[in-house]
């Protein structure tokens, strides 16, 4: 069906057609989004970004104990970022149009990102390790688009990445017990900053990828329609007979 209107409004357009901009609805244009969004995330996969490898981590801090501050050290190795394939559109899409283009504003989110490493902590001569999962809940975007009805192109108007601001974080292993809430306090300092570079970079590079091989798409199309007009008309116009046939039918 998409093919079906990509290929109506370029060959009207290419045979100086007055085409008027559909009367899309909400719900029409959401399923479009939602397509091109379920089409992202699978290039996630396919590129090798979810899972995608983090950084290791190193630090040092003290703990206060009942009569002595000591000092502490802690390293993340390992880490793994999760679900940056679970991309969806968090409320409805926001649109109006005019006689040229279509303006979209797309509310953006994640439906599970999770973070793992492996860790070792050092307090004195006393060392322990295990693993840290962490649940990221709070990741949203905002995206706006506008689409050019002579050429059908998407252009990215506006990119915004709400900055994560908390996660939850969760040790396992055998960790001192004492040490556990100041070790929590001085993880997340350093987890969200790195965790906020990533997400921002690889969705707006996934969003960029998407929108350019779309236009592209587009583009060929295009290019086929100039080249076939004869044919696609009188394909589009069985398809149109066909139709108006089931429809006397039903």
């Amino acid at each position: 069906m998409r093919l079906f209107l990509v290929l109506f409004w370029l060959t009207s357009a290419n045979a100086n057609e007055d085409v008027p901009i559909p009367d899309f609805s909400t719900d029409t244009l959401n399923k479009w989004v939602d397509f091109g969004i379920d089409s992202m995330n699978k290039v996630t996969i396919n590129q090798g970004y979810d899972p995608v490898a983090m950084d290791d981590v190193e630090k040092s801090f003290s703990v206060s104990g009942l009569l002595f501050t000591y000092e502490a050290s802690f390293r993340l190795t390992s880490g793994i970022l999760n679900g940056l394939s679970t991309m969806k559109r968090t409320k409805d899409i926001v649109y109006s149009n005019n006689d040229t283009h279509i303006h979209i504003s797309l509310p953006l989110g994640f439906d599970t990102l999770t973070v793992e490493y492996n860790y070792k902590v050092k307090v004195l001569m006393m060392k322990s390790g295990g693993n840290i999962f962490g649940k990221i809940s709070d990741c949203s975007l905002e995206l706006d688009l506008v689409v050019d009805m002579a050429t059908l192109h998407i252009t990215e108007t506006k990119f915004h990445f709400n900055q994560l601001n908390d996660i939850s974080v969760t040790f396992t292993g055998n960790i001192f017990d004492w040490i556990t809430n100041k070790l929590v306090s001085v993880v997340k300092p350093i987890l969200i900053p790195g965790i906020n570079r990533v997400l921002q970079y690889l969705t707006s590079k996934g969003l960029d990828s998407i929108a350019n091989g779309y236009n592209d798409g587009i583009d060929q199309v295009a290019e086929y329609s100039k080249s076939n007009k004869g044919e696609i008309n009188d394909f589009l116009q069985k398809c149109s007979e066909m139709l108006q046939g089931l429809s006397v039918a039903n």
